[in-house]
């Protein structure tokens, strides 16, 4: 009697990636209109100017790129933690009006004192426990010219800006109450609650058991 010959498992069908599927780009685009504002948005701040020719790319850009790198939904948008459109639009124009009085204000500031231009490190207060808005917050304050975010201390609650700063008694408080202020829009823009300023308990390390 022959053995019978086992039979072959059946082939998985193949998978085609949703980026290769005929309007795939379109329909993640529609489903996650936020993240398309804000990629866009991140490509004209890039870009430094706007034009016809500069709006269109991004625009390409940031529909290919969620088509082409699908990722999972974002913390912000999941639950009843949803973006704000309108603060999240309100954002955009304030970071795209205070842009060219900044670079003039910095560019003023070091025609005028040159190498000797003065910096500080401030810290500011981190009003969010969420990562996602942590991460946002800190970019969208280091668009500044002049400033850029070099630490966030997510343990103490306070994220550290380094940044261009006239003489004077007051110019660290006005660095602090700008990149607050700035903070602010973001965690509200992305739907998160302000919390005090102070250390975080949910991102203060486990304890370890020793005396």
């Amino acid at each position: 009697m022959s053995a019978r010959r086992p039979s072959a498992a059946p082939a998985a069908p193949r998978t085609r990636r949703p980026w290769r599927r005929p309007g795939a780009a379109v329909a993640a685009a529609v489903r996650r209109p936020g993240q398309v504002a804000w990629l866009w948005l991140v490509w004209m701040l890039l870009w430094g100017r706007l034009s016809v020719l500069v709006a269109l790319s991004g625009l390409l850009v940031a529909v290919a790129v969620p088509a082409a790198f699908p990722s999972p939904v974002p913390e912000a948008a999941t639950g009843d933690r949803r973006i704000r459109p309108v603060a999240a639009c309100w954002l955009a124009a304030r970071l795209l009006a205070g842009l060219l009085p900044a670079s003039i204000t910095v560019a003023a500031q070091l025609v005028r004192y040159g190498p000797a231009m003065p910096s500080a490190i401030v810290a500011v207060p981190l009003r969010t426990r969420s990562e996602v808005a942590a991460t946002v917050a800190a970019g969208a304050v280091s668009l500044a010219p002049g400033s850029a975010v070099i630490q966030v201390d997510r343990e103490n609650g306070v994220f550290y800006v380094h940044a261009l700063v006239a003489p004077g008694p007051d110019a660290v408080e006005t660095v602090r109450a700008r990149a607050d202020a700035v903070a602010r829009r973001v965690i509200l823009a992305l739907g998160h609650d302000l919390v005090p300023p102070g250390p975080h308990p949910a991102w203060s390390p486990r304890p370890t058991g020793r005396p």
